[in-house]
């Protein structure tokens, strides 16, 4: 697919929280895409910290948010940059 000036995507992590490293090529990413003329949302659960016992909470919201991205039809484009753990 190719997008349009004023298109709005996603950047999800449906898999474990990125790290401060991580966080800032997000934010690098984001960055390229805007001057590409995009939207960009960044999922509330991408970056952050997660420990054992929270782990299945925070499953659970990255669950929940891609949802609410897959269910916006204003978001043309799901993009899932956490990984494969």
């Amino acid at each position: 697919m190719i997008y349009k000036t004023g298109d709005c995507i996603a950047l999800v992590g449906c898999s474990d929280a990125l790290d401060e490293e991580a966080r800032q090529e997000v934010q690098s990413l984001r960055a390229l895409l805007q001057t590409m003329g995009l939207l960009v949302k960044i999922g509330d659960n991408l970056c952050e910290a997660e420990d054992a016992h929270r782990a299945v909470e925070a499953g659970k919201a990255r669950a929940e948010q891609l949802m609410t991205y897959y269910t916006d039809e204003n978001i043309v484009g799901i993009f899932d940059v956490s990984g494969g753990n």
